[in-house]
Parts: C-alpha cells; sequence; structure tokens
C-alpha cells in the first residue's frame, strides 16, 4: 500500500487525478487486484479538500491476463510447430518459434503464405476439400500425415492436426504439425531391415529365385486368394548329375545360376519360377496363363546350349503340370501331383512336360483309356474347329484364318488342346487327328470361297509326331485334290523345334516337299528364343509368326518392341511375311502399324469361333473391317 498512499498523497498535495492498479492481501491471504481512479478537489483556500473517486475489483482481469501470458509463452516455447490461418484466405495469421525455425522463414515472410505454399502435398483445392467439414461443424478435428517445405526446397514428413478456433466474430484454423522425421526414418531402417532378412530367408543367392521357402510363403497368399494360380509346374534338369560329375560342381553352379535366369525369361508375364532344391524347380502360374504356352516356352530356351571352361553341353528339363482346381485347390496336392506328372516325362523320354492325369500311378491303365476315348471321339466325330481371323493392319482385309482344334467331349464338354495333345503327341493318334484337321480346314476353306469370300489362307498347325509320322504330306494331297483347294491358299504352321531337332524324323525333308508343293510354310511363335536368325535363312519358310508375348510386352518394355520392330524388317529384307498375333488393344495396334505393312491377330480383331461365327464374321465385314480396330 506504500505506493499506492504515495500516489494518493501526491495527488492530494496538488490537487488533481490519480489512476491506478494495486493488489490487496487479504485477513485470508487471498490476493485481489484493484483499479483505483479519482480526483482530489481543492477547498476554499485553494489546499486539498475533497477525494472523490471509484474503487474496482479486477482479479479476474488480472487472472485472465496472466494466463494468456502463460499461454501464449508455452505457444512459443512448443516443440510443435503451431500456425493460426484464416479460413477465408488460408493465409498465415501467427507461426511460433518452432514453425519459423523449422522452415527457414520469418514471421514476415511466412505472414505472406498460404497453407499450400509450405506443404508439397496438398494444393488449394484438396486443401480446401479437407477443412470443409471442419467449416461446417460435422468434424471437430481433422489428423493427417503430410510433408512441410522448408525455405530452401528441402522437405520433411509431419503429423498435422487441423482444428477451428472462435475468435469473437470469426472463426480461425489452427495447425499444429510435429516434424516426425526421426520416426519415419527408424521406420525405414525397420522396414529394410525387414527386407534383407526376409530376402536371406526366402531367396536363394545362386538362382536369384525365391526358394522353397518363398515358394510356400507366397503359395498360402495365393491358394488364400480368390485369383489363385492357373496350375503349378514341377521342373527338374535332365542330366544335371552328368554335368556335376564330368565337368565339376563349379560347372553345376554356373548350370544351375544360368537356368535360374533362362526360367525367369520362361516365366516372365506367365508366372513365378522358384528353386525348390537341388537342380528342381517349381513354377506358380498366373491366373490366366497357357500352360502349353509356358512349357513349350521353357523347352525352347532350356535347350539352348551352355558352356563351361571350354566345354558346349545341351541342358533340357521335364515338366509335370497339375491344374487348378481340376487337379486341386491348394499348394501341396498340386505340387504332390505335379510331381506325379514329372515322373510321367522321366519316364517318357524326358525333355518333355506331361499334365497330371487324376490316377497317374496306373498311368498305363490311364493312358490307354484316353487313346480308347480319342479313338471313339475320331470314329464318332467329336473333334471341331475354331477358326481366328488375321487381318492386314493397312488394308483392313482379311489375310488368314487360323483353324484351331478342339475336342466336343461326350462327358467333359469342349476341350482346349492342353488337355489331349500331350497324350496324343505320345500316341499312335497325331497323324489321325492331323488328318483331320487338314481335312476339317479344307473343308471350310472351299465353303468360303465358293460362297465369295476372300479370307486369305487357312492356316493348319502341324504338330512333330504328325511331321514324324511321314505322312504329313500325303495328307495335304488327299485333301486339297477332295476340297479341289489349291496350295497358295494354304498355310502350315510349324514350331521353331522341328528344324532343331531332325534326328532322321523327316520333319525337315516333309517341310522341304510341303514348301516345293507351294504350301505357305510359316514358323510359328517366332522370337521366343530357340531358333537362330542366321538359321531362318536356310529354313524352308513363307513367313514368321511373331510370339505373343512380345506383343505383351512391347509397349512397357523397349527392347520387346525393337525385336519385333527388327523381325518385321528382317522379314522383308527375307521377302517373307508376318503375322503379330496376340494383338488385343488399340495401343498395340497402333504401335505395330507404324512399324510396316503386315498382318495381325488377336482379340482386337476377333477371338476364335466356330464355323458359323466365322462365316457370319466374315460376312458382315466383307466390305468393310475398319471397325475391328
Amino acid at each position: 500500500m506504500d505506493a499506492t498512499q504515495a500516489m494518493v498523497g501526491k495527488a492530494m498535495a496538488t490537487c488533481g487525478e490519480f489512476d491506478l492498479e494495486h493488489s490487496l492481501v487479504l485477513e485470508d491471504g487471498d490476493v485481489r487486484y484493484m483499479h483505483v481512479r479519482g480526483y482530489v478537489l481543492p477547498g476554499p483556500t485553494g489546499e486539498p479538500a475533497t477525494v472523490i473517486g471509484t474503487v474496482h475489483d479486477i482479479t479476474d482481469r488480472c487472472l485472465a491476463e496472466r494466463r494468456n501470458n502463460l499461454l501464449a509463452n508455452i505457444l512459443e516455447s512448443s516443440l510443435n510447430e503451431i500456425y493460426i490461418l484464416n479460413t477465408d484466405t488460408f493465409r498465415i495469421e501467427f507461426a511460433n518459434k518452432c514453425a519459423l525455425t523449422n522452415l527457414g522463414y520469418s514471421l514476415e515472410e511466412l505472414e505472406a503464405q498460404r497453407i499450400w505454399d509450405i506443404n508439397p502435398v496438398y494444393d488449394q483445392e484438396t486443401v480446401r476439400r479437407h477443412v470443409a467439414p471442419l467449416l461446417r461443424g460435422a468434424r471437430d478435428s481433422l489428423s493427417i500425415e503430410s510433408l512441410h517445405r522448408r525455405k530452401d526446397g528441402s522437405e520433411y514428413p509431419v503429423d498435422l492436426r487441423v482444428q477451428i478456433l472462435k475468435d469473437h466474430d470469426r472463426d480461425l484454423l489452427v495447425a499444429i504439425a510435429n516434424d516426425v522425421s526421426e520416426r519415419v526414418q527408424r521406420e525405414n531402417e525397420t522396414r529394410e531391415a525387414k527386407v534383407r532378412a526376409e530376402r536371406l530367408a526366402y531367396f536363394d543367392p545362386l538362382t536369384k529365385l525365391s526358394n522353397r521357402a518363398g515358394c510356400q510363403r507366397d503359395a498360402k497368399s495365393h491358394f488364400a486368394s480368390a485369383d489363385k494360380p492357373a496350375f503349378l509346374v514341377h521342373v527338374d534338369m535332365d542330366g544335371f548329375k552328368r554335368v556335376n560329375d564330368t565337368l565339376g560342381h563349379l560347372a553345376g553352379d554356373q548350370c544351375l545360376e544360368e537356368t535360374g535366369r533362362r526360367l525367369r525369361d520362361v516365366c516372365r508375364g506367365l508366372g513365378t519360377p522358384y528353386r525348390w532344391g537341388g537342380d528342381e524347380f517349381v513354377i506358380l502360374a498366373n491366373s490366366s496363363s497357357d500352360p502349353n504356352e509356358l512349357c513349350e516356352r521353357a523347352r525352347r530356351l532350356m535347350r539352348a546350349p551352355m558352356e563351361f571352361d571350354g566345354n558346349r553341353y545341351w541342358p533340357t528339363v521335364s515338366m509335370g503340370i497339375a491344374l487348378c482346381p481340376e487337379n486341386g485347390n491348394d499348394f501341396d496336392t498340386l505340387l504332390v501331383n505335379a510331381d506325379l506328372a514329372l515322373y510321367r516325362s522321366k519316364e517318357n523320354g524326358k525333355d518333355r512336360y506331361t499334365f497330371f492325369q487324376a490316377d497317374m500311378k496306373a498311368n498305363s491303365e490311364t493312358e490307354a483309356k484316353i487313346e480308347l476315348e480319342l479313338d471313339e471321339a475320331v470314329k464318332t466325330d467329336r473333334f471341331v474347329l475354331a477358326f481366328q481371323p488375321q487381318v492386314n493392319l493397312r488394308s483392313q482385309t482379311i489375310t488368314g484364318v487360323e483353324a484351331l482344334v478342339r475336342w466336343d467331349h461326350a462327358e467333359r464338354g469342349l476341350l482346349s488342346p492342353a488337355e489331349f495333345l500331350p497324350v496324343v503327341e505320345k500316341s499312335r493318334l497325331a497323324p489321325v487327328l492331323g488328318e483331320i484337321v487338314i481335312d476339317k480346314a479344307l473343308a471350310a476353306a472351299k465353303y468360303w470361297l465358293e460362297s465369295g469370300f476372300d479370307f486369305g489362307r487357312i492356316s493348319v498347325n502341324i504338330s512333330p509326331s504328325h511331321l514324324a509320322s511321314g505322312q504329313v504330306v500325303d495328307h495335304f494331297k488327299s485333301a486339297m485334290a477332295k476340297h479341289d483347294i489349291g496350295p497358295e491358299r494354304i498355310t502350315a504352321e510349324v514350331l521353331e523345334s522341328v528344324f532343331l531337332n531332325d534326328n532322321g524324323s523327316g520333319h525337315l525333308a516333309a517341310l522341304k516337299e510341303l514348301y516345293e508343293l507351294g504350301i505357305h510354310i510359316e514358323l510359328d511363335d517366332f522370337g521366343t528364343g530357340y531358333a537362330s536368325l542366321s538359321h531362318v535363312v536356310d529354313l524352308p519358310i513363307n513367313g514368321l509368326k511373331i510370339d505373343r508375348s512380345f506383343t505383351k510386352q512391347m509397349l512397357e518394355d523397349p527392347k520387346k518392341e525393337a525385336v519385333v520392330n527388327q523381325l518385321i524388317h528382317l522379314a522383308r529384307s527375307l521377302n517373307m511375311g508376318i503375322v503379330c498375333e496376340g494383338v488385343e488393344n488399340e495401343a498395340q495396334y497402333d504401335r505395330l502399324r507404324m512399324m510396316g505393312n503386315f498382318s495381325i491377330q488377336g482379340y482386337l480383331i476377333a477371338k476364335p469361333m466356330f464355323f458359323d461365327a466365322m462365316t457370319n464374321w466374315m460376312r458382315e465385314s466383307a466390305d468393310d473391317l475398319y471397325f475391328v480396330i
């Protein structure tokens, strides 16, 4: 009270106004704060005579100011970034010391920014959309993970919490950001360590493939989903022990390493290979893959020679296939069945693939039963053809129709070639079925010609066993005479393997005779790595059919596109025709069209269809094929 008394005493001594704040300590120890204001009035003689004034208890106001100052100090010293934003302009009206330090701005510089100027993740539209529920009162707060950008352009991760602050007659946004750089770094390090540990646990360093544990882990995930693998392949190298025994274990390791590389190429776009152990491998196919395509590709790639220390050898693989769900719905069942099928491949001479049959242990009875059914199918005419057109991508005209065999099984319905051709190939029925296909294909060609349809050439696939029978030329001659079809209307499609594995079977001689007869010979699935380009020059062929795997991948893989382009130019320089199969979309069509003038085949043009549908398709598209693109 001494200061207050002194001020009042001074005012009274001089007669004047006084205005002061002071505290009072009550008897119970409570402290109150007072605001005193008044006047000292003089008497008749001019000396102070009367004091007039007011006293207000301002305790609440003083305590509130103290709290505000305390909160302001806490706000300023917080280790979190704190921003106050205008809800209309989203300009930063306040930022605490932590925010200024982290961002590297002064307060004046930051007040000229909007929140999206320091946030590289969210633009203006996104920010307004996110805070709209807060402004409507639909949410109390918003929590997100984001990034902040410093004045120097560097960025750091933050956890951001935003809420509304009521300030008299307006709303403000309060944003609290926590720099989580250290936490994110720890999480990244933990994640990378986990990846390294998993790689060691599930990876085979020699072949660069996932190992048995990796296969089991992936299989558990795949078979638990609705999109299960289409089939499983068990692969075993033929004669691997001989490589180890004659050339040493280093040669064996190199052989396994190269096998891993080739299997990665084989499975690209079709499935995933794993090293199961030793010289055994497992392939989990994609849900839409074709087992014949994958295994034929594996046979071609694996047959290419390997070298070690100046010694060359020719590896091969035997494969067993188990289809899902026909042969099992789970990994363990399919693996057992594929293993049984693999043993069948080994028994039948190796270097082949075999589909699992329900009673593999009684294999002779099973194959005999299938052969009986095939015999019956031949007698009752249960084989039908589906047709897929080929179209010139420049002129939009039909240049060919490929005939594809199907088995209309009396009990199992329509069967694809994958389900019966392997048995046909190993039996005496290969030339019988081949003759049926040739006859039906040329009969269809005869009808279309008489109906005035220009379909180019009818294309027939010739199996290696049919070629080896020595009957294929006679079958073509007989069907040509029967249906009055000239050789210029026929294409015989053959796999690359028939040229490189003649071995006295008469493959090459039969094809030369067909070629000299005037039948168009086409090398099917070309480009998959089996035949060399230099070898093509001396072959009795008129055309190349580029494998669908190149078409499928060329838009994403410049190397595949370059291969397709070079194959087209190679065929042109050798005066050979080109058919590019597997064209499924307009992007592929547009890219191919820039490469030259040739034919394409695939779902973009039409899916395989039976005779009546193919006839109607040609009738409807006779005048204009532009719609196919």
